[in-house]
């Protein structure tokens, strides 16, 4: 189980702005990412994952929707990001 991580980066050209993925039965849980900026292909993709804060995160992304999430559940920060046509979304 992976729980209690927290951290900071700048990054630019990935192909994926950040993908955090647990599984169904083991979700991942509280994680915090702060002070990030990533400029990237594809955003932000959070998956089976539960108590997620971003606290100055910016995604500057290319293609497809800044923020896509499935079975995340109790996080903060995580912002709806409607304006989709600039690709960009600050948390």
């Amino acid at each position: 189980m992976i729980r209690g991580v927290s951290t900071g980066l700048a990054y630019c050209g990935a192909k994926n702005a950040i993908v955090l993925q647990g599984l169904p039965e083991m979700p991942l849980q509280d994680v915090t990412l702060k002070n990030i900026f990533i400029t990237s292909q594809q955003g932000v993709f959070a998956i089976d994952a539960a108590r997620v804060n971003f606290k100055n995160v910016r995604v500057d992304n290319v293609s497809g929707i800044p923020l896509k999430t499935f079975r995340v559940k109790d996080s903060k920060h995580m912002p709806d990001c409607t304006d989709y046509s600039s690709g960009l979304c600050h948390y």
